[in-house]
């Protein structure tokens, strides 16, 4: 029996709390370290009969760190390094758990077990180990290692583990036999050296739920009073329009500094032609990134304007880097436009929609259902599905476009 510990500038919490619980569990023990931590690390476990590895920084790299450490097809308990307490329902050792937790793996053409996401001494689901589809709480599990499986998402780690196993094996495990105590959201330290900043963790959430949203549904969750995105895995039906959280207004405060009148091109839409979108009512438009350039042969080229007022292009792509849950080439701004019924013929993928300014109305409008995208990411597919805006604009209505 094995198990494998990341710990990252977490020594204390580490011979206090973790070493603490697994001080009667007789096994291999294993501890991934950072090589500029090394020294800290076995000083603070001299005497203790443990194999210290130097693995890599980041919490999904170091994962996937020890995932190739060990031989394929062995099952590892993996667990945080802050784990708190432990409570057994039955009256068993947690060796005996783990053992039997180990070999239930060995036996089974599952993958991945954890166990119950709570410390609530009153969870009744029943005993034993249940097959199905479930979060893997990525603080305390077991699986059989499968080096083609890697995790990508550092703050979504556990949610990305469950589903790809879900994945390869059509089920998980939950094993109602162990609950345990961690401070999963608030610990200070650890692997993932950004932290569990709200906006970082609405970046990564979402794009897991773009990623996978057959299996995974987005929600709020208040953590220390605040709200925050959070997942939820559960089989869902693929939406057409993807309605993410919203962000806060300033948000976008550094970008509204910079947008002057000179940046805007403006568009006539009476006629067809150059500079012109017909049907389009007058509206001012700047465009970023690659473009296809008009008068010249060859690939994408980045745009005059991306050129011009870099710092613009580069807010953008700071603001893309969160709204955006996929890879964007290119970005409109568009003021105050009021589009008709269209299709976006040109587009070769999904686009994400958002609005910002001091305005009312103009929400926009797909496949004939209403949508207010003000502060609010919506992707769609322009290209095939049509859409416009209700023609009700009072103020000034800045709208970015990443495709």
């Amino acid at each position: 029996m094995k198990i494998a510990i990341a710990s990252f500038s977490r020594t204390e919490q580490l011979i206090k709390k973790t070493w603490n619980v697994l001080r009667d569990v007789n096994c291999e023990k294993y501890v991934f370290v950072v090589e500029e931590e090394l020294d800290i690390y076995q000083k603070a476990l001299e005497g203790q009969d443990v194999t210290i590895v130097v693995g890599v920084n980041g919490l999904s790299n170091q994962r996937n760190f020890i995932t190739d450490y060990f031989d394929d097809g062995e099952v590892i308990i993996s667990i945080d390094d802050d784990i708190e307490e432990v409570f057994i329902k039955s009256g068993k050792s947690l060796q005996t758990i783990l053992e039997e937790a180990v070999e239930y793996l060995k036996k089974s053409s599952c993958g991945l077990m954890g166990f119950p996401p709570t410390f609530n001494k009153f969870w009744n689901r029943g005993n034993g180990c249940k097959e199905g589809l479930y979060f893997i709480v990525g603080a305390f599990y077991l699986y059989k290692i499968d080096k083609n499986i890697r995790v990508t998402n550092s703050l979504g780690e556990d949610f990305e583990r469950s589903v790809l196993y879900y994945l390869k094996d059509g089920t998980v495990v939950r094993n109602n036999d162990l609950i345990f105590k961690t401070k999963y959201w608030t610990n200070s330290g650890g692997m993932n050296a950004e932290g569990r900043k709200t906006d970082l963790i609405r970046k990564h959430y979402t794009k897991l739920y773009y990623t996978y949203p057959h299996l995974l549904q987005l929600r709020t969750k208040k953590i220390k009073k605040e709200e925050v995105v959070n997942l939820s895995i559960k089989k869902a039906i693929v939406p057409k329009v993807f309605v993410l959280p919203p962000v806060d207004d300033d948000f976008f405060t550094p970008l509204k500094n910079m947008l002057k009148p000179n940046i805007f091109k403006k568009t006539s839409g009476s006629k067809k032609g150059s500079g012109s979108r017909p049907n389009f009512k007058p509206h001012y438009v700047a465009t970023f990134g690659m473009v296809n350039p008009r008068f010249k042969k060859g690939g994408l080229q980045l745009s005059a304007s991306s050129i011009e007022y870099s710092d613009i292009y580069n807010e953008l792509l700071r603001l893309g880097e969160f709204i955006c849950p996929f890879e964007f080439q290119s970005i409109h701004i568009l003021k105050n436009c009021v589009c008709p019924p269209h299709k976006d013929n040109k587009n070769t993928r999904k686009s994400v929609l958002i609005s910002f300014g001091d305005y009312t109305g103009c929400n926009i409008v797909i496949e004939g259902k209403k949508y207010d995208a003000k502060h609010t990411p919506i992707i769609f597919d322009g290209k095939t599905m049509e859409h416009w805006n209700t023609d009700d604009l009072q103020g000034t209505k800045y709208s970015l476009i990443f495709y």
